[in-house]
């Protein structure tokens, strides 16, 4: 949701159908849950290229002051 409100849109133009619920304290809240992926040195290539929205980041954009690993290429 937050790149639409980024971009100045609304985040409801990209908002996922609730498939689950969020007690607030006061009533369960319709959610969208969502898996949460850890990203570390480990996976970084593969977050970047496979994960992450097309153009949302690049290698040269998360390695700007050390050289990428290859699998980032």
């Amino acid at each position: 949701m937050v790149l639409p409100l980024a971009a100045g849109a609304s985040p409801l133009a990209r908002a996922t159908a609730a498939n689950g619920k969020t007690n607030n304290g006061y009533a369960d809240i319709p959610s969208a849950l969502i898996e949460v992926v850890p990203v570390t040195a480990d996976n970084m290539c593969e977050w970047i290229l496979k994960v992450a929205p097309k153009g949302w980041v690049t290698a040269k954009d998360v390695y700007v002051n050390a050289k990428a690993p290859a699998a980032c290429q």
